[in-house]
């Protein structure tokens, strides 16, 4: 390997934290299988699946909270539906040749 590529090594691996866990015999069963069957490391298949986590979490987090604004918007939407309907009704009155 030349030198460049051992920099680029070093300020990849700059950037990683080791952690330590303990996990079900079956999960790490389940995980080498995949990481093998992919042909890449056990811990390659933990960090894609623990990124995918927490993206589904952050995009159920704003969900909720895209679902709490609808409905806050909801509860004043009665008036502007009935406004938007005596609108459209006035404007086709108005524009109705009789």
């Amino acid at each position: 390997m030349d030198g460049n590529m051992d920099i680029k090594m070093d300020n990849v691996m700059d950037n990683f934290l080791e952690v330590h866990l303990a996990v079900p015999r079956a999960l790490l069963i389940a995980l080498d299988r995949l990481a093998a069957a992919r042909g890449v490391k056990r811990a390659s298949v933990m960090r894609e699946a623990l990124a995918s986590y927490l993206e589904r979490v952050e995009a159920e987090r704003i969900e909720r909270e895209m679902e709490s604004y609808a409905e806050a918007l909801a509860a004043d939407s009665g008036q502007f539906v009935t406004e938007s309907e005596e609108h459209a009704l006035e404007q086709l009155l108005n524009e109705t040749e009789w």
